[in-house]
């Protein structure tokens, strides 16, 4: 039999062979072997250690003392606690990476966190991370305990690091010492980076799980017990990022509150888009009500198109969709589907001061209304097309889509109709549209079947009629370039043959379709310019003619 390393054995137990019985004696050699380095190199290093806390004396602390050393990967403390004085049982374990260098050369900064916990141990002991000390130049990890029972704990390290197998026989615990721990005094499990309470598998970075096997008792999953009078702001919140969260505000006044005042619960959702960051109540797996970013909500639909927006799904039955009780007498109505809206006084008389039918008709004094919109005393028309009716019984002054009729406003007897008496602007179809009075089918903006009689009109004016002027004693105009006053003889040519003048239109086209009445008095303006200029013309061969005569 002979000693031989892991690469040698594998070879005894290649595919197709079987090892000899000498090879087998090798095997069980080796195995008597396994602590010779030589043979097995291993890539971790264990160290155990025992700490005695004193009984009756508060803040203790030890200290594990790693050396001036180098050490890179992984290390891991473990501490076993057992039955002394109190109820110490369990252990803690916390591992640590990292990246050291011999005098506080640090190359990766070291990284911690606890892996296991289980027991009474975490509320009396815990781990602090790894410090240089330059007092006495070199590593070193501090071990709290936290209770004045005294007890004795079990410290388990591993070192592992595939490339360093350095003797830890010199690493040792210091003499306890008293010293107080400020900050976190109890440690909390990571798996994976998450963190369980009351569980040991957390699903998520946080994960409470509350007692099960209770029965039916009112078990808290999470509590935050604040009872001093405090002021100011939150005393409790959840956070999301930096635009989402759940906030208690204190229940003392105070000036620093993010929103709402003292003793208000905020739900938050900051995020800064028109579409995404509602906030929404849902039930059965289905949205009940949504807060848009907007401001807009929506109640049966997660799309609200305004400030409160109530939708019933088709297939349901619309048994009052909203009813409002206003006072305090009387019972809520809420069995006839005929309703979809009410306003109801429930202050004694139980009246109903606005309704909105199935039908869609809206009653505003009445439960029965007969139209679209049914006023009390209102004069209900006898076309039931009729939407809006405005007026009692005898005289109604405004009715909107009443059939043929479509909408009416109207005086009565010899009382004259009277539209914005105090005097301010009237606008008629702002946005297009043409108005007719005395027609039912204007052709223009405003068409006028009839005389009317005006003190003054102005019509506003593209292109004056100067243009004349210009090209008789310019030779060009910038108004109309192109323009050509006719001679006197092609005038008269065009007037014998077309009965009419130039560029203005004939009776039969006037008697047709009008004239425009702006540009028919530019027209006009620019014959009387011509003739003005004819009479110029004809006045200077008359002088000419006088002064021949004379000669």
């Amino acid at each position: 039999m002979a000693k031989k390393t892991i690469t040698e054995l594998k070879a005894y137990f290649k595919a197709g062979k079987r090892p000899t019985e000498a090879q087998f004696g090798d095997v069980m050699d080796s195995f008597a072997n396994l602590e010779d380095p030589q043979l097995f190199p291993k890539s971790y290093i264990k160290k155990r250690l025992n700490i005695d806390f004193p009984n009756d004396v508060f803040d203790q602390a030890v200290d594990i003392l790693l050396g001036n050393r180098g050490m890179s990967g992984r290390l891991e403390i473990e501490i076993v606690g057992t039955w002394m004085y109190t109820n110490t049982v369990g252990n803690i374990k916390k591992l640590f990476q990292l990246g050291l260098n011999p005098d506080n050369a640090i190359w990766y900064p070291t990284t911690s966190r606890i892996v296991e916990t289980g027991g009474p141990i975490t509320n009396h002991i815990y781990i602090g991370d790894i410090v240089w000390d330059a007092n006495i130049n070199q590593y070193k990890i501090t071990i709290f305990h936290t209770h004045h029972s005294g007890n004795i704990y079990d410290v388990r390290i591993t070192y592992h690091c595939p490339f360093d197998t350095q003797d830890f026989s010199e690493v040792k615990l210091s003499d306890v010492y008293t010293s107080p721990l400020t900050g976190q005094r109890v440690h909390y499990t990571h798996y994976n980076d998450n963190l369980g309470i009351g569980t040991t598998l957390p699903e998520t970075s946080l994960h409470v799980k509350a007692p099960k096997d209770k029965g039916h008792s009112n078990v808290v999953g999470g509590l935050f017990d604040r009872s001093e009078a405090a002021g100011g702001s939150n005393i409790v919140q959840l956070k999301y990022h930096s635009t989402a969260d759940l906030e208690l505000n204190s229940f003392y006044s105070g000036t620093n509150f993010r929103y709402g005042s003292y003793g208000d619960f905020n739900i938050v959702n900051n995020i800064d888009d028109g579409t995404y960051g509602a906030i929404n109540m849902v039930t059965k797996k289905q949205t009940r009500l949504s807060i848009m970013p907007n401001g807009n909500i929506g109640v049966g639909t997660t799309l609200p198109t305004g400030k409160l927006h109530i939708s019933q799904s088709p297939s349901s039955d619309p048994i009052d969709a909203m009813t409002i009780d206003v006072g305090s007498f009387g019972n809520p109505q809420n069995a006839n589907k005929s309703h979809y809206f009410r306003v109801r006084d429930v202050g004694g008389s139980n009246n109903i001061p606005f309704i909105i039918k199935g039908s869609g008709n809206v009653g505003i004094g009445t439960e029965t209304p007969a139209a679209k919109m049914h006023l009390v005393s209102g004069y209900v028309f006898p076309d039931s097309e009729g939407a809006l009716i405005v007026g009692d019984t005898s005289q109604v002054n405004l009715r909107l889509g009443c059939s043929d009729r479509y909408s009416w406003m109207q005086g009565h007897g010899t009382s004259p109709l009277h539209i914005n008496p105090l005097g301010n602007n009237v606008i008629l179809n702002k946005d297009g549209g043409n108005v007719g009075i005395g027609t039912q089918n204007p052709d223009q903006k405003l068409t006028v079947k009839g005389k009317i009689h005006a003190e003054d009109v102005v019509v506003d004016m593209n292109v004056p009629a100067d243009y004349v002027f210009q090209k008789y004693f310019d030779g060009q105009s910038s108004i109309r370039p192109e323009y050509q006053m006719p001679t006197i003889q092609e005038l008269e040519s065009f007037v014998r043959e077309n009965k009419h003048l130039p560029e203005i239109p004939s009776g039969e086209a006037i008697v047709k379709d009008g004239v425009n009445l702006g540009d028919f008095q530019m027209k006009l303006l620019q014959k009387i310019e011509e003739l003005t200029l004819y009479v110029i013309s004809q006045n200077k061969e008359i002088e000419n003619l006088k002064a021949i005569i004379k000669k």
